[in-house]
């Protein structure tokens, strides 16, 4: 299972309460999440997030709204080359997680979190 790409006007925070999941943005960065794991995409990031292929994941989505709804916007949905895709480096790193901590560092948005 995967949402659509969108975006949100005040960002977004994902904790992964069980399973392993991915965060995917328009610019190929892809994160794997699991358990404990908090990410936080900044306000107009493009990206998806979802289960692995082959497992399942349960996270918490905050967000602020803007006064009119909670400042999503929807776009296309993820095709599935492009799921696949985002497995395959998964695939090859085999079962080894990826620390929260150190996707953040690596892609900037830890200072950007509330």
């Amino acid at each position: 299972a995967r949402t659509n790409w969108h975006s949100h006007a005040v960002g977004q925070t994902l904790h992964v309460t069980d399973g392993i999941g991915l965060i995917v943005t328009r610019d190929g960065t892809i994160i794997r999440m699991r358990p404990g794991d908090t990410i936080y995409t900044p306000p107009g990031e493009e990206h998806w997030h979802g289960a692995t292929d082959g497992n399942f994941m349960c996270h918490l989505a905050m967000l602020v709204g803007t006064g009119n709804g909670d400042g999503t916007t929807w776009l296309e949905p993820v095709a599935d080359d492009q799921y696949e895709a985002a497995n395959q480096p998964l695939i090859a790193a085999g079962d080894a997680p990826v620390p929260a901590a150190k996707a953040f560092r690596d892609i900037g948005h830890r200072d950007d979190a509330p």
